[in-house]
C-alpha cells in the first residue's frame, strides 16, 4: 500500500541562509514529499526535493499529528541527517526496528522534514573516524542511533554538541561569592566577554580509541589493557603533536618556537593529529579557546554553581574537602584515585561530560596571569607567554581546582599524564 503524505517541510533559519547564500531565493526549501511503505512496516521510503541551496535535512515521524519520539526514528538510510545538495533525494526508515508492533497502514502516519541552513545546523554532529567524509547531524541526543553514551561515540565516532554563542555577552572569571575567590589575584576578576562564532564542542574528552583511529597507534596511558583503554581519555600527548607536528610513538615532540608558531587562530598543520582528523572528516577541528571552554563548562550557570546548576557547597582554598555536587559530575581528589572512562559521571546542563575533573583540558590560549585587560573583549586571547592554558581540573585535583573559572598552565611541548583534550569545530557565520 502506498501513502503520499501532505507536504510537511519546515524552513529553518531563513535569515541565516539568506546571509550565507546571498538572496532570499537561496533559502533551502523542501517540496514534493512522498511517504511510501509496504508490508505493514517494512522499510518506509521517503522522497523529497530540496530547492535553492544545500541544507542538512532531518526527519520526524508523526502519528495523528504527534511525534512518535526522536529515539524511534534512528534506523535510517539515504539522504537524511546529512548535508544534501539541491535536487531530488530519498531515504528509508526501517520502522520495524525502531517502532516494533506498529502497522503503518493509513494516513495517520506522516513525516515532517526540516531543512537546516549550513550556518544554523542541528544541535548534534557525529563524525565517523573510520569512513572518510561521513558526518551526520541530529536534532537531539535521543535521535543519535544507540544513544549518545554508547561506546561507539567514544571510540569510532566523535560526537559534538552545538553551543549557541554568537552575540552573547557574559561574565568570565570567578565571582566574589564563588568558591576560592581571591580579590588580589587578577585572573579571578570578572570580565565581560563575547564570542563571534557558534561552535560544536566534544560531548566527551578525546579518548585513546579515537586517537588510535587517526594516529594509528595507542599513546602511553595509565590504562593500557586493549579493549578497555579505548573509552579512557587520551593522555601523554603534547599540544604540539595535536596541532603542529605529526604524532610520534616514542621520543620527545619537536622543539618549536612557541611564540611564533601557535598563535590563535592559525589552523592546525595538515600533518598534525587535528590536521589529519580534519582531512578525514571534511570538518575543521581545533582546540577550544579558554573562553569557549568556560562558556561551555558553565552551560549558562553563573555565580557559585557547577556546570549543571547545582550549588558549590564548600568555601576555602586548595585543602577544602568533598563537595557532593561535584562528586556527581567528575573524578577528582575526593572520589577517584585513577582516571575514569569518559562519561562515567553526570553531564552538565548542556549535555557535556567530565568538564570538571578526570583530566585537565589544554586550550588554545597562552596563559596570561593578568587578564583584567580583557574586559569587554570579543574572542579574548590572553597575552603571549610560554605556557598554554589548562582548564577543568583532574582526578588528583581538589574541588577548588575543578571550578569552571580556575586556570592552570603547562608547557605546550611537554607530555603529561594529567593533560587531556576536548575538541571544537567553529561554525562559519
Amino acid at each position: 500500500m502506498n501513502i503520499t503524505s501532505k507536504l510537511l517541510a519546515v524552513l529553518a533559519c531563513a535569515s541565516c541562509a539568506a546571509t550565507l547564500f546571498g538572496t532570499a531565493t537561496d533559502v533551502p526549501v523542501i517540496s514534493d514529499v512522498t511517504f511510501n511503505q509496504s508490508g505493514g512496516g517494512f522499510p518506509v521510503t521517503v522522497t523529497y526535493n530540496l530547492q535553492y541551496a544545500p541544507a542538512i535535512v532531518t526527519v520526524d515521524v508523526l502519528t495523528n499529528g504527534v511525534s512518535i519520539g526522536a529515539d524511534k526514528v534512528t534506523h535510517l538510510q539515504g539522504d537524511v541527517n546529512k548535508v544534501v545538495q539541491a535536487g531530488a533525494h530519498q531515504f528509508k526508515w526501517f520502522a520495524k526496528r525502531d517502532w516494533p508492533g506498529h502497522l503503518i497502514t493509513d494516513n495517520s502516519v506522516s513525516v515532517k522534514l526540516t531543512a537546516w541552513s549550513l550556518v544554523e545546523p542541528p544541535p548534534y554532529m557525529v563524525a565517523d573516524l573510520e569512513t572518510p567524509s561521513n558526518v551526520t547531524y541530529y536534532v537531539s541526543a535521543e535521535a543519535i542511533p544507540g544513544g549518545v553514551t554508547n561506546d561507539l561515540y567514544k571510540t569510532a565516532r566523535l560526537v559534538m554538541r552545538r553551543i549557541d554563542a554568537v552575540g552573547v555577552r557574559w561574565n568570565m572569571g570567578r565571582h566574589p561569592t564563588e568558591n576560592g575567590y581571591t580579590s588580589s589575584r587578577p585572573q579571578d576578576q570578572i570580565h565581560s566577554v563575547q564570542l563571534t562564532n557558534d561552535y560544536y564542542i566534544g560531548v566527551f574528552e578525546l579518548t585513546q580509541g579515537q586517537w588510535k583511529r587517526i594516529a594509528g597507534f595507542y599513546q602511553y596511558s595509565d590504562v593500557t589493557t586493549d579493549g578497555v583503554r579505548e573509552v579512557y581519555p587520551l593522555q601523554y600527548v603534547a599540544f604540539t603533536e595535536m596541532r603542529e607536528a605529526a604524532p610520534v610513538s616514542s621520543g620527545n615532540p619537536p622543539a618549536l618556537d612557541s611564540n611564533s608558531s601557535y598563535i590563535f587562530p592559525a589552523p592546525p598543520a595538515p600533518n598534525s593529529f587535528l590536521g589529519k582528523l580534519s582531512s578525514l572528516t571534511g570538518v575543521a577541528f581545533d582546540l577550544p579557546s579558554e573562553c569557549e571552554w568556560e562558556y561551555a563548562c558553565r552551560a549558562g550557570n553563573y555565580g557559585a554553581k557547577w556546570g549543571d546548576g547545582s550549588l558549590i557547597q564548600l568555601k576555602g582554598g586548595a585543602d577544602a574537602g568533598e563537595d557532593t555536587n561535584l562528586t556527581r559530575l567528575g573524578a577528582y581528589k575526593k572520589n577517584a584515585d585513577f582516571i575514569q572512562p569518559v562519561g562515567s559521571y553526570e553531564p552538565n546542563s548542556w549535555g557535556l561530560y567530565d568538564m570538571h575533573g578526570n583530566l585537565w583540558e589544554m586550550c588554545l590560549d597562552w596563559f596570561g596571569v593578568d587578564i583584567t585587560g580583557l574586559d569587554g573583549a570579543v574572542n579574548p586571547t590572553p597575552p603571549s607567554n610560554n605556557r598554554r592554558v589548562d582548564r577543568g581540573g583532574a582526578k588528583h585535583s581538589t574541588q577548588y581546582q575543578c571550578h569552571s573559572a580556575y586556570r592552570d598552565s603547562d608547557n605546550p611541548e611537554g607530555r603529561s599524564l594529567g593533560i587531556g583534550y576536548r575538541l571544537v569545530s567553529r561554525i562559519a557565520q
